[in-house]
């Protein structure tokens, strides 16, 4: 098959699944995420203001999930101390990546700074690639930034999805959410790669990551089994 053709069908693949998510309850698109991706599916945290939304929903829907979390070193103790009591309230199999400053870095994708690219992006490439990971897992929603708006539930990034079960979940719904649980939010939560406003990407989701090519028919439950 082509270049062009397998994009094509890749493609369409895609857009059927996003099809099938937009039905779902961000809890049912978890678990269908689980069912095609197994082990070979990740799910990426912040700990930040958000973050115990899709936290608890994945204990529920996928229990076990490997949990990867970058930390680029200027986390503020409030962050550090949600990401303990997190990872024990929920039991998260959590694993931590940190920046790599004393090796020479692959060359960073053009639309990342250098900085985002040391701080956020090759961890988690690293995370990925350590992992095995054909998908991962994000908590990101449509309101968050200007360029979320835009997204789908489920995205081609390089080599692997990147899945947003959570993108249509509104800010109301995360205020009612602390509310209905009574769960601690984090009201001090710094990235230096979202810019001074803490309202820009860090580029994590957007940049195109290598490994393992998450493609073929995703509607054939059974393809990921039989090609991985």
């Amino acid at each position: 098959m082509s270049e062009t053709l397998l994009a094509s069908s890749v493609d369409r693949d895609i857009a059927t699944l996003n099809a099938e998510f937009e039905a779902l309850s961000p809890r049912d698109r978890i678990l269908l995420s689980r069912q095609l991706f197994g082990e070979r599916l990740v799910l990426a945290t912040t700990f930040g203001p958000t973050a115990p939304v899709l936290l608890q929903q994945a204990a529920e829907a996928a229990p076990g999930m490997a949990v990867v979390s970058v930390r680029h070193g200027h986390e503020t103790d409030k962050t550090l101390e949600h990401a303990e009591f997190y990872t024990h309230r929920f039991n998260l199999r959590l694993h931590i990546y940190e920046p790599l400053d004393d090796i020479n870095l692959p060359p960073k994708p053009p639309e990342a700074s250098d900085f985002q690219w040391r701080a956020k992006i090759e961890p988690f490439q690293r995370a990925l690639n350590e992992h095995n990971a054909l998908a991962y897992i994000s908590g990101a929603m449509e309101w968050q930034t200007p360029e979320r708006k835009d997204w789908s539930f489920v995205e081609q990034r390089g080599d692997v999805l990147a899945i947003h079960p959570l993108l249509d979940v509104s800010a109301d719904d995360v205020d009612r959410f602390f509310e209905e649980t009574g769960l601690p939010r984090n009201t001090d939560y710094y990235d230096p790669t979202k810019g001074p406003d803490q309202k820009q990407e860090c580029k994590l989701n957007t940049v195109a990551y290598v490994g393992h090519r998450a493609v073929g028919n995703l509607v054939d439950r059974a393809y990921i089994t039989r090609t991985s």
